[in-house]
């Protein structure tokens, strides 16, 4: 209670004269006397216990709302997002990939990045122009033609240097 005494006494002497800190001093300790003198007067326990669970139950209330507050914001979110998913996907079709390819032999055929929408006459004459190519390779390697192998190899050279030529200048 002394060094309380000094505290108080220190601070005072800060902002007042000695006199009036001397009487400020005696006018703290006389009140705190006083107050000494009335018994505080003592809470029952059940009341105290009562305040405490009203305030679990409250607090538990608003965890569950801002847990519910939360989940709606997510799921708002989720669904905003498939909206406009679904939105870019009807209202955006990816557009129709064509390449159309002349070639020297006189077919044009239309290439589609999609399978199966293309022609299929253009795929038949794609296919036949195909094994057509392969069968004379291949007559080429086995060298069955004897002096047509020849000549077919000479048509190859010079479908060969069209296509590197002036086929692909359009």
């Amino acid at each position: 209670m002394t060094e309380n005494n000094e505290n108080l006494n220190e601070l005072l002497s800060r902002f007042l004269d000695e006199r009036q800190t001397h009487e400020a001093a005696e006018d703290f300790r006389a009140g705190e006397k006083l107050l000494a003198s009335f018994p505080v007067p003592a809470c029952d326990q059940d009341v105290i216990n009562s305040i405490k669970a009203q305030i679990k139950v409250r607090l538990e209330a608003r965890k569950r709302q801002k847990l519910i507050r939360s989940m709606f914001h997510r799921v708002a979110a989720c669904a905003v997002i498939i909206v406009l998913a679904i939105a870019g996907v009807k209202f955006f079709p990816e557009p129709k990939r064509e390449r159309v390819t002349v070639s020297k032999a006189g077919s044009d055929f239309i290439w589609d990045d999609e399978i199966g929408t293309g022609s299929d006459e253009q795929f038949a004459a794609l296919t036949a122009k195909i094994d057509e190519i392969q069968a004379s390779m291949l007559a080429i390697r086995l060298d069955e033609n004897g002096d047509e192998g020849g000549t077919i190899l000479t048509n190859l050279e010079v479908e060969i240097s069209e296509i590197n030529g002036d086929f692909w200048k359009g």
